[in-house]
């Protein structure tokens, strides 16, 4: 995920695995945990985003955070505390 700028990859991500039909789909799905979404993030790394590397995790900073977080509110802003 270092090869390339952070905002870059996550934005690609987000517009590939998370366009705003598929974040308003799972949205209309209230009272259910959109496990889907979890496991997109999973697969990604993005739980580990703050995680060291020794531990498994990406390794990342706050920053690295922040901007994942601004990425993922373009089309999942209901839907980011899925990440957290």
């Amino acid at each position: 995920m270092m090869s390339r700028p952070v905002r870059e990859v996550v934005h690609s991500w987000v517009d590939r695995e998370t366009p705003k039909a598929y974040a308003r789909e799972i949205e209309k799905r209230e009272g259910e945990y959109p496990f889907e979404l979890w496991q997109k993030l999973t697969d990604a790394g993005y739980h580990g985003i703050s995680v060291p590397e020794q531990y498994g995790g990406q390794g990342g900073d706050v920053v690295m955070q922040m901007l994942l977080a601004r990425e993922l509110s373009r089309s999942l802003a209901g839907l980011t505390w899925v990440w957290v």
